[in-house]
């Protein structure tokens, strides 16, 4: 079988470090599942039964091993209140969807009826197909239900990194079946649920910002040079699919699993395959200005920064299976897949 060159440069030596999770030789896939509701924000009915009836969720017998939990107000004005849960083994996670405690809520009629939408994205990711970079080995995300973190690694750093951590990408270039997404006609999820299933190779990264431990003068700096840059790129690739290949975007505050205010926030978004996502963050000025203005506070505050980044990547196999109840027809990736 024939093996692809690596991108990392001869002789390379990172000018930071940076850790990967530590996946156990046991584990062959890992397990990730965005589950929302969505309301209009002049909606006064708060979606408090989705909340119970999920935090009963994560007691039950094959629950995730991690759950976090996200909000984010999309182009429609809806607020998208959601949860990111981990599992290390595809039998746990089918077992817990087969559940009556999970079908019984979920997959009642009465979800259909309501005046909040649904959505439900979960991946199964074989393991050569996801990596994790982190630049502390502080955990979050699927590193959560792994040990050890592995590191500091080589392989960041430079333009290539995400790809050569990818254990695929030796012997599969990860190709579409497309060069650009296409849009297809309205898809109406009123009243009705809606299946839909992933094109070979879609791209997903979650990438993260922590400044809980941050001094007054880094979150200054960051929030006034760097963060600005921070959320037009976010807005960019959700407004230009076709000239991105992004096909969702969603940038995020992380909250507690109470739902309170947290000093985090997440962006993640649907790449139609990862070279895509490669072009963006290459050769994009909007990714660009991200990328140096981070560089710039670094070197103003002399390297002494306390900010903590990290993202997860997924390459995934075709036919994975999101579903989406009473949804705009704008959300996640109706617009684009059958």
């Amino acid at each position: 079988m024939e093996k692809y060159k690596k991108n990392m440069p001869p002789d390379w030596e990172p000018p930071v470090p940076a850790w990967s999770a530590q996946i156990e030789k046991d584990c062959t896939e890992v397990v990730i599942e965005y589950i929302g509701v969505q309301t209009l924000t002049d909606n006064s009915q708060k979606p408090t039964a989705f909340h119970n009836w999920y935090a009963g969720m994560m007691k039950t017998e094959h629950a995730p091993i991690h759950t976090e939990r996200g909000r984010m107000l999309d182009s429609e004005n809806y607020v998208n209140d959601f949860y990111i849960s981990y599992w290390n083994s595809k039998e746990d996670y089918e077992n817990y969807r087969s559940s009556s405690e999970f079908m019984d809520w979920w997959g009642t009629e009465e979800r259909t009826r309501e005046t909040s939408g649904y959505w439900l994205e979960p991946m199964i990711v074989p393991t050569e197909r996801f990596e994790t970079l982190f630049s502390s080995e502080d955990k979050a995300g699927a590193a959560t239900i792994f040990n050890d973190f592995k590191g500091p690694i080589k392989e960041h750093n430079y333009f290539g990194g995400m790809r050569d951590r990818l254990e695929i990408s030796e012997v599969n270039l990860l190709e579409g079946n497309g060069s650009e997404l296409t849009k297809r006609s309205k898809i109406e999820s009123l009243g009705k649920r809606v299946h839909l299933k992933t094109p070979e190779n879609l791209a997903i990264i979650r990438s993260a910002q922590n400044l809980g431990h941050c001094k007054q003068e880094e979150l200054d700096y960051y929030y006034k040079d760097v963060h600005p840059h921070l959320l037009k790129g976010m807005d960019f690739i959700a407004t230009n699919p076709k000239e991105t290949g992004c096909a969702c975007s969603r940038f995020s505050d992380e909250l507690t699993l109470d739902g309170n205010s947290t000093q985090k926030t997440f962006g993640f978004a649907y790449f139609l395959t990862l070279e895509h996502l490669e072009k963006w963050s290459k050769t994009h000025p909007t990714h660009l200005a991200i990328f140096h203005s981070f560089l710039e506070m670094v070197q103003s505050l002399e390297g002494q920064v306390a900010i903590k980044l990290w993202h997860e990547v997924s390459v995934l196999p075709k036919g994975q299976t999101f579903e989406y109840i009473n949804c705009h027809p704008k959300t996640g990736l109706l617009p684009w897949f059958n």
